[in-house]
């Protein structure tokens, strides 16, 4: 669950940038209708993430894997996303099997 509110958290602070790629066009709308709301909205997803990690691991871990997850995250927000539309949900489906999977183990 932490996992999945830091993506959510880094895509909507990623959405509203001018390196947004073209091809995603429709989401960068939807997200620049109302910055300030999508703004606190993904800084609100990314601190309730922290406390789920800081939750979860105890302070100082949770913040470590925190930090960990978010470098990642938005890693591969930026080289994942411009690659053509039928990748990105191939690899978004990847990783939500494989934190499914995780989740059950």
């Amino acid at each position: 669950m932490a996992i999945a509110t830091v993506f959510m958290g880094s895509l909507l602070l990623y959405g509203k940038s001018k390196y947004f790629p073209e091809n995603l066009i429709y989401l960068q709308n939807l997200l620049s209708r109302n910055i300030v709301l999508t703004r606190i909205f993904g800084y609100v997803l990314l601190a309730i993430s922290a406390f789920l990690f800081s939750h979860q691991y105890d302070i100082a871990t949770g913040v470590i894997v925190f930090l960990a997850a978010l470098l990642l995250t938005i890693s591969l927000l930026v080289i994942a996303l411009p690659i053509h539309r039928n990748f990105i949900y191939l690899f978004g489906s990847i990783g939500l099997l494989s934190m499914v999977i995780n989740y059950f183990i």
